[in-house]
């Protein structure tokens, strides 16, 4: 997208609450402090809303982020935290609300829109001067959402964030290693346990010693029993982008 940034500016000026869509797995990855610094400078106020919490240790995640205020756990595919979610957003403004969804590329934006919106929600007219397509959805009375491509690209260059956030199959990276060390070093960090029990392979080692092993234990090798790591780390992310494996 083309004009993201001038979308997202557009957004935030419209909107009067704002909801940052985080990616609760790595918190740090997928915050966007332009953003953040806009809705500031705007004086909108901002909710960090960190999806897919079902996926994490609640406990470990909840000391990275007890800094960012106000922030809400949610997990739209499961419904966890939603209530929380639209009760800081009714607090955070007086109606007519007006809410601005912003995110990376899988964080779950869609996702988050759907769960607010509910059944009962209506479509509107769309927004005068904006770009085709965004329009407001009417979730109750006095309560709305500016319903917008407002997405922020990755860079192709950023190959990992975008297997990470499974943005691109596990099958179609060319550096699959890298993004796979990556998450070694994460479940180093928060959870050691469950990748231990889970692939029967210790993380007391290099990232690549892990890499190696898991090829062995997978019985994915080359001729001559060389482990096949680039095999081990598509697994591995593939893993991870479908939700086997859990921070």
């Amino acid at each position: 997208m083309k004009n993201y940034w001038q979308i997202v500016k557009r957004v935030i000026n419209e909107s009067n609450v704002i909801l940052e869509i985080i990616d609760a797995r790595f918190p740090d990855e997928t915050r966007n402090k332009n953003i953040e610094r806009l809705a500031n400078e705007r004086k909108k106020p901002l909710i960090y809303v960190f999806n897919k919490a079902d996926l994490i240790s609640y406990k470990e995640t909840e000391k990275k982020v007890s800094d960012l205020k106000p922030h809400v756990f949610v997990s739209a595919k499961k419904n966890l935290g939603t209530t929380i979610l639209r009760r800081m957003i009714k607090n955070s403004v007086k109606k007519p609300i007006k809410v601005g969804v912003v995110g990376y590329p899988n964080t779950g934006k869609s996702s988050i829109i759907n769960v607010l919106k509910q059944k009962r929600s209506a479509r509107t007219s769309p927004v005068p001067g904006f770009t085709k397509g965004m329009q407001l959805i009417k979730v109750e009375e006095g309560f709305y959402i500016l319903d917008t491509p407002g997405v922020i690209p990755l860079s192709m260059k950023e190959e990992s964030k975008r297997a990470l956030l499974s943005v691109v199959s596990a099958h179609n990276l060319e550096d699959p290693e890298s993004a796979a060390y990556e998450i070694i070093e994460k479940f180093k960090e928060s959870n050691k346990i469950a990748f231990e029990k889970h692939y029967g392979v210790s993380l007391n080692k290099g990232s690549e010693e892990i890499l190696e092993e898991l090829a062995k234990i997978q019985g994915r090798l080359k001729k001559g029993g060389i482990p096949n790591v680039k095999e081990a780390a598509v697994m591995l992310i593939d893993d991870w982008q479908r939700g086997r494996i859990v921070l």
